[in-house]
């Protein structure tokens, strides 16, 4: 079984459970014993981010799977040489680990993480900058998420206002996103929709709200921004950039849509630029 290690928790003195998102299962949960000895049989396999063959045996029922052997296919050394690019590849892994169901295969998504890692990892030191993420890299996390939201079922509807039906176009510059509901409304239907969709508000069920603050649930977005969103979501990874004005307009709306979806911010969404 092929996967990455998403999490590591202590569970005794020589033992650790862990955290696997694998491409044949999804997510599992398993206890690695001996994991913690000086002498470990698993050495630095179940590092964070690491992408391993695993050997595991299912317990069935509310037992925790057991790890048996795990082999490193690939630690991603790239990113210990870039803060930036590693708090990105950190910002995938809890995406997986905390927006995806136990045991709910998405070989596809799978592949895509696979592509955004690899890119992370291996980006060319020429271009990239000393304190955040190069103008490239940035645009392929953003294309990641967008690939993420809608191999999960929640790609938002770019395409059209939800009350009237109108098109975005230049003609009409005032759009509002609604992160509660995951539409688009025109400026003049802003009022008439938040009405509506306030008793209609919902979050996904692979997100585990929590109580707190949350931002205001509509905010505005250009119709070049939305023009550029409605064409993302696929594995492809784009290496054009989009200019600098449309990925600071997508990284906000991902910064809040993410927010509202998981109940609260993301913790590496302020290390993402903006």
């Amino acid at each position: 079984m092929e996967g990455w290690v998403l999490k590591g928790l202590d569970y005794s003195e020589t033992s650790r459970i862990v955290t696997l998102w694998t491409k044949e299962k999804g997510k599992i949960r398993a206890l690695a014993k001996g994991a913690r000895r000086l002498k470990s049989p698993f050495e630095n396999s179940l590092d964070l981010l690491n992408l391993c063959r695993f050997q595991i045996i299912h317990k069935g029922g509310n037992a925790l799977d057991l790890v048996t052997e795990s082999r490193v296919r690939e630690s991603y050394g790239g990113l210990r040489h870039h803060l930036p690019n590693l708090y990105a590849a950190y910002h995938v892994a809890e995406l997986l680990s905390e927006g995806t169901e136990d045991l709910d295969p998405h070989p596809e998504l799978f592949e895509g993480v696979h592509d955004t890692l690899n890119w992370l990892s291996t980006e060319s030191p020429e271009t990239r900058a000393p304190s955040r993420m190069s103008p490239k890299t940035s645009w392929v996390l953003i294309q990641f998420e967008f690939f993420y939201l809608s191999q999960m079922g929640y790609f938002p509807d770019f395409n059209h206002c939800q009350n009237c039906g109108q098109i975005p176009s230049p003609e009409n510059p005032a759009w509002i996103f609604h992160a509660d509901s995951g539409v688009l409304t025109c400026d003049g239907c802003r009022d008439k929709f938040s009405a509506q969709s306030t008793q209609s508000a919902k979050f996904p069920q692979t997100f585990k709200s929590r109580p707190g603050p949350l931002p205001p649930s509509s905010m505005a977005i250009s119709p070049d921004a939305l023009d550029v969103a409605g064409r993302l979501g696929n594995r492809k990874i784009c290496t054009e950039v989009a200019v600098e004005k449309i990925r600071r307009e997508l990284r906000a709306l991902l910064n809040h849509y993410l927010t509202w979806l998981r109940g609260r911010r993301p913790k590496l969404l302020g290390f993402l630029g903006s």
